[in-house]
């Protein structure tokens, strides 16, 4: 079966991800002759001013010329939602939309996969967030990129405020430090990564915390132009034997659930996550995807990780087929 993909696609590094994973799971069951499309709204206040226009063009979003025919729309992301619908009306294709519907009604989309679950035949439910990354991609990477290293290793993936959480340097201090204790008494180095969001001082003070500990292995920081080692975050998921990330990052969660590791997070002492944060968070410890350590504070992240339900390698290939599906019968 051919497919031919038109996808839309913003610059917000988590939004694509997402793309990603239902590509990569769709490109098991068919073949995929995909066109990239940007979007970029300029002025962006035009984005909330032109979907309510009658005769409103998508040459507002799209200066790319997208190349017919096509089957499939593919977008994640606000910025994306109403072009999709536009164009899937315009060209009687079908349609693939991850994100919220703000501006577009559910009717627009032939599929919208989420991880809140809504009584509507158009819903395609996830468990977690879909990415490229899977045990088989991190296990390469890891041995392409890191195979220097050769300890027994955790990966923390670094956050920052966002989703309702707002992070204090005495809170990060607290997570280093509870994390290093929990490593040396596992009995691993740790490998650590943080983000744009992490911020140059929360940066400083896990890299010190863990620098001190003496378990630092790998520290790849955002901040650092001129970074003295360089790996993918498949390479430095797929070399740790377990991942920890913090709460107010759905997208590095998701990832790190779709790599096959057992995973814990953390998070500051004050909260006030948002509903489908705290939505998605609650069902994937329910489901023992993860483990919350700031949430059971008896908890500790322990091998032989033997508490975890972890993603089968072929996760992608299952979701991929539930979709395929999902397009034909529509």
């Amino acid at each position: 079966m051919k497919l031919n993909v038109c996808w839309l696609m913003d610059r917000k590094p988590g939004h694509l991800t997402k793309a990603k994973g239902v590509l990569k799971a769709l490109s098991l069951h068919a073949d995929l002759s995909i066109q990239k499309i940007p979007i970029a709204w300029s002025p962006a206040c035009f984005r909330h001013i032109i979907p309510s226009l009658p005769f409103s063009s998508v040459k507002f979003c799209i200066h790319n010329t997208i190349i017919e025919p096509f089957d499939l729309i593919i977008s994640a992301g606000g910025a994306t939602e109403w072009a999709n619908a536009v164009l899937t009306k315009k060209h009687n294709a079908k349609n693939i939309y991850l994100g919220s519907n703000r501006v577009c009604k559910m009717n627009s989309f032939t599929i919208l996969p989420r991880v809140i679950h809504i009584e509507n035949t158009r819903v395609y439910p996830l468990e977690f967030l879909p990415s490229e990354y899977d045990h088989n991609m991190v296990t390469q990477a890891a041995h392409e990129e890191l195979s220097h290293l050769s300890n027994r290793y955790w990966t923390i993936l670094i956050g920052g405020n966002g989703s309702g959480y707002n992070w204090t340097l005495s809170d990060h201090q607290n997570c280093a430090l509870k994390i290093a204790k929990q490593a040396h008494d596992a009995g691993v180095k740790i490998i650590a990564t943080s983000s744009r969001r992490t911020g140059s001082a929360a940066e400083g003070c896990w890299k010190k915390t863990l620098e001190n500990s003496g378990l630092l292995a790998l520290g790849l920081w955002h901040t650092e132009a001129n970074k003295s080692e360089n790996a993918s975050m498949a390479a430095i998921m797929g070399k740790a034997e377990a991942i920890i990330v913090t709460e107010d990052s759905a997208s590095m969660i998701c990832e790190a659930i779709a790599s096959g590791r057992p995973v814990a997070t953390i998070s500051p002492s004050r909260v006030s996550p948002q509903e489908l944060q705290e939505g998605m968070l609650t069902n994937l410890s329910k489901n023992r995807r993860i483990i919350r350590l700031s949430k059971n504070y008896d908890k500790v992240l322990a091998p032989p990780y033997d508490n975890f339900n972890l993603m089968a390698p072929n996760w992608h290939y299952n979701l991929g087929a539930d979709i395929l599906n999902k397009l034909t019968a529509s």
